[in-house]
């Protein structure tokens, strides 16, 4: 029975990603050498959706109050690009 999965991210940038998902968001994490982090991730769901042109990775994050998120992340120091809305789906 598969019990998990690893996911990856490909990026331009990955340490500032790690520390995204290391200092901001806290997730607990090993170093598997060299500083490659893996993340522990919160309980997840997978989405399969067609295209037709080239694939591309998107990443939700999911919680219970959005304006709470917001209002604690952006006291961490996220900058938001784009508006965060609650979409009403997911886990």
């Amino acid at each position: 029975m598969i019990n998990g999965a690893h996911v990856i991210i490909h990026s331009r940038d990955e340490e500032a990603d790690r520390a995204f998902f290391r200092d901001v968001l806290e997730w607990p994490n090993v170093d598997a050498g060299g500083g490659w982090l893996i993340f522990a991730l919160p309980p997840a769901e997978l989405a399969v959706h067609p295209t037709d042109g080239p694939g591309a990775h998107e990443l939700y994050l999911m919680c219970d109050d959005v304006d709470a998120t917001v209002r604690d992340l952006t006291a961490r120091g996220v900058e938001f690009t784009r508006p965060v809305t609650a979409a009403g789906w997911g886990g």
